[in-house]
């Protein structure tokens, strides 16, 4: 979390979270109270578990996916309208 707020990242991907849900004060603790678009794949037992967050204030969201051990979303960057891809993946080894 120290890391999310001193670099005021704009995107959030975590894996192996380990968490069937989340709560919004958890995912509200994570943006700093800005306004995140989230997304998660729940966690199976002790293993796995994808979290995606995007600030909606400098991002749209043009499309999403969400496999069972993936998820993309494809954004739009408001300041240039520059599209990409953000990609989230969980594997075992």
């Amino acid at each position: 979390m120290e890391l999310i707020k001193k670099h005021n990242v704009d995107e959030i991907c975590l894996q192996e979270t380990i968490k069937r849900y989340f709560t919004y004060r958890e995912l509200n603790s994570l943006s700093y109270g800005r306004q995140f678009w989230w997304s998660w794949i729940p966690a199976t037992g002790h293993s796995g578990g994808l979290l995606v967050g995007i600030n909606e204030d400098r991002f749209d969201i043009i499309s999403k996916q969400r496999g069972e051990f993936s998820q993309s979303v494809r954004l739009k960057y408001r300041e240039n309208d520059v599209n990409w891809e953000l990609v989230n993946v969980y594997g075992p080894i």
